[in-house]
Order: C-alpha cells, then structure tokens, then sequence
C-alpha cells in the first residue's frame, strides 16, 4: 500500500518538487513490495524475468554478454584483424583469423587467400629466421599491381592489405648481411625492393696484388658504400722486382663506370723512390704522371696500372660505380662493418 503522507513538522524544507519526487519515488518502491510496480517511475525492467528470452533482463553471468562474434563486412569501419600473432616453420596458407605471421626457422611459402573473400584484412609477413620467405598470392591477384610473388631474403618484414581484388603493400624492410650488410625498403612505384644502404666493410685485397706488387706493414684495403668505392694503401705498396706494371685487378661490383682518362680525385697519394725510400711527389687532384687505369674494354676501368716499378704508392682513391652489387666479396674482412 502507498506511504501516507509525512506528518508536520517532518516533511524536508527544500522545493515543493524534490519533495514530490520523493514522495513518487517511494510509493513506487511500495508498488514493488506489494507486488504492484509502477512502471512509469520505474520502467518496464522492473516487471521483467531474468534469462536468456528477448524480453528478459540480462544478468552479469550471461554468456551472451563474452560472445565472440565476426562483424558484418560494412558494418564497421575499422580494419578488421584477427589472431595477433602466428609462428610458423613450414609452408602455410594465411587465414581470415591471421594478422602477424612469424617465419621464424627455414625457407618456405606464406600463401595469401584470395583477397576477395578477406577484403580490408591486413597481414604482416615476417621473416625472423636464417631462410627464405616467399609470399605468394591466390591464382591470378597481384601484389601492388604486379601478378608475382614478393620473396624476404632477409630478415624484414613486408605489410599487406586487400582491396577486395589484390593485395596493397603498406610498407616493408628487409635488411640482409650475406654479401656485406645491405637494407632495402619496399618500391611501391616499380613494385620492387630497392636497396638504400649498402656497406661491404674494408676488403684485406693483397691476395688480389699481381706481377710480384707486394705491401709492407699494412695490406691494401678496397671499400664499397652505396655507389662509392675506396681503394685505400696505408703505408708502401712497392713494385721492386714485380714482373709487370699492373698492380691489381679491381673486381667485379667495384669497377668504375667513368670511361674518361685522368679524372680521378686523389687523397694524399704519396709517390717515392722506391730504392731510397725519398719522397717523390704527392697530388690532391688528378692522377700523377705514370699513373693510370687501363681501360681493356674502352668503357671500364678495372685495373690500376704503375709503369714505373721503383715506385711506392701510400694513399687513397675514390670512385664511382654503377655496378650491381657483388654477389661475392672479394679478399678477406678487415674488421667488422660499422653500426653507426
């Protein structure tokens, strides 16, 4: 039954309607008491049975309330991902449930699925091990434009995304050591890796030197970053004795591709009397009388060639080259490569 009204001298000196709510408030909770809810101040939850119908009131525990449950495709605008992290050792097919997947031990291939049927889906490919990861695609899609597979010769990582018909890379690095140290970064315009670093580290050469050429206390050492070449003689390279005026050929990958003659910048190239060890003369721009590289082809240069045997050379040279990159290094390491 309602709650009779408060006495005076006990009803609450605030506003007429603070009271009034009150007064709803309480012979709504007295409805309920006797079995009779007022739903107008309550709602209609009040007279609502628990469980699992469409017209019950859910409780905490519910299971619906922990379902798992796959968007409909344009229902949401966010990218949909799936399982955050795979590890993978042999070859696999990507799933609608896939995001990172890690090859972390052998050569193998990452299949994508048709891109059609995950459209917006992403997945970063990794390789983490020591093989070769080729990412392939479903029949005739393409990757950036491109109806090939993306292959990760290195450690890296590559980043795609369907567009419902192919795949888009979003970004990618791969950094490889196998001939020096190298990084690339993927080329979306040419769809292509393309190298933006390259650094063999300092080549102990003096197994390359010719004709009886021969150094005292330190070898000859040759260097490629990117498209520059060092070739650096610390102290006396002597050709005393040798049999011919060609010192050493320069290798493959470290040629320069200037075909004119005399136009090399020099470092501190030191010319001397070989048999009386004086000074001979010393040039900071162009090569010196008597020095030369020959040119066998007419285009290239890959000899470095000294007519006057009694002469020994300390110094350095730099060039360009357009060569691809070595597929071998030549020589031995001499040190390691720097990391800064």
């Amino acid at each position: 039954m309602p709650f009779q009204q408060i006495p005076t001298g006990y009803v609450t000196s605030g506003a007429v309607g603070a009271y009034a709510n009150f007064k709803a408030w309480l012979n709504a909770l007295a409805a309920v008491v006797d079995g009779k809810a007022d739903t107008s101040a309550l709602g209609s939850a009040a007279t609502r049975d628990t469980g699992t119908g469409a017209t019950n009131v859910i409780l905490g525990n519910d299971a619906r309330l922990s379902d798992a449950r796959t968007p409909v495709d344009g229902s949401v605008t966010a990218v949909k991902l799936g399982s955050v992290y795979v590890g993978k050792t042999a070859n696999f097919t990507a799933t609608a449930s896939d995001n990172v997947i890690d090859c972390t031990a052998n050569t193998f291939t990452v299949t994508l699925p048709s891109a059609a049927t995950v459209a917006g889906r992403e997945y970063v490919i990794r390789n983490s091990g020591t093989g070769t990861i080729t990412i392939t695609r479903t029949s005739s899609q393409t990757i950036d434009g491109v109806a090939g597979d993306v292959v990760l010769a290195g450690k890296g990582f590559i980043e795609v995304v369907s567009d419902g018909v192919g795949w888009k890379v979003l970004r990618g690095q791969v950094n490889d050591e196998s001939v020096g140290r190298r990084v690339f970064t993927w080329d979306t315009v040419n769809a292509r890796w393309q190298m933006t670093f390259g650094d063999t580290g300092w080549r102990d050469i003096s197994s390359l030197l010719l004709n009886g050429w021969a150094f005292a206390s330190a070898p000859p050492l040759l260097r490629r970053v990117n498209d520059q070449v060092t070739l650096s003689v610390a102290y006396r390279l002597t050709g005393v004795g040798a049999s011919s005026d060609v010192v050493v050929t320069i290798p493959t990958g470290f040629v320069t591709d200037v075909a004119a003659t005399g136009n090399f910048a020099l470092a501190g190239i030191l010319l001397a009397d070989s048999n009386t060890g004086l000074p001979g003369k010393t040039s900071t721009s162009l090569i010196p009388a008597g020095w030369s590289l020959s040119l066998p082809s007419g285009t290239t240069r890959d000899q470095l060639v000294v007519p006057s045997r009694n002469l020994a050379l300390a110094g350095a040279m730099d060039w360009s080259t357009a060569q691809s990159w070595p597929t071998t290094l030549p020589g031995t390491a001499s040190g390691s490569i720097p990391t800064g």
